[in-house]
């Protein structure tokens, strides 16, 4: 089993910082575009991922970015001081700005993420679905995701 980069020009080996962080930049390859040919850029991933991270989103898989740095914060929750109907204290998120979570766009075709340690499955989390990247004006319309003209994708393959 071997994780080869798709979107990445290569897979790149994390910078250690003194706070014992883990910063890892990537470089997208030229030429990626959607299949509507729109180009793939660095900030679909940071909409993306911050998105799925995002309380508010309610992604079934949004735990899976519990290793970047900010996750923790953006995901702390306390008692609100009431009792559900089944006498749970009811929750709530102390600050659930997904800005928090340590993923950037430094321009078109670099992607900064920084963990909170290192992680030595990082590549194989970054091949789960997702971190697949989605787009804003798409996902931002109601029902995109029963409209068949929203269906846009990265991959090598399209479904016409």
């Amino acid at each position: 089993f071997e994780i080869a980069p798709d979107c990445a020009e290569e897979l790149v080996e994390g910078k250690e910082n003194e706070d014992g962080t883990v910063t890892y930049t990537y470089t997208l390859r030229d030429g990626l575009k959607w299949s509507d040919g729109q180009p793939v850029t660095a900030g679909d991933f940071e909409f993306s991922w911050k998105r799925a991270a995002d309380p508010a989103t309610a992604s079934d898989y949004g735990y899976m970015f519990d290793q970047i740095a900010g996750y923790d914060k953006m995901t702390e929750e306390k008692e609100t001081g009431e009792k559900d109907e089944e006498g749970n204290p009811v929750m709530e998120y102390v600050n659930p700005d997904p800005e928090l979570l340590a993923v950037k766009a430094i321009d078109d075709r670099t992607l900064e993420v920084t963990t909170k340690q290192k992680v030595s499955y990082w590549d194989e989390l970054m091949a789960f679905p997702t971190y697949m990247p989605v787009r804003k004006d798409i996902v931002s319309n109601e029902g995109w995701a029963t409209d068949p003209s929203t269906y846009i994708g990265n991959g090598p393959y399209v479904m016409t």
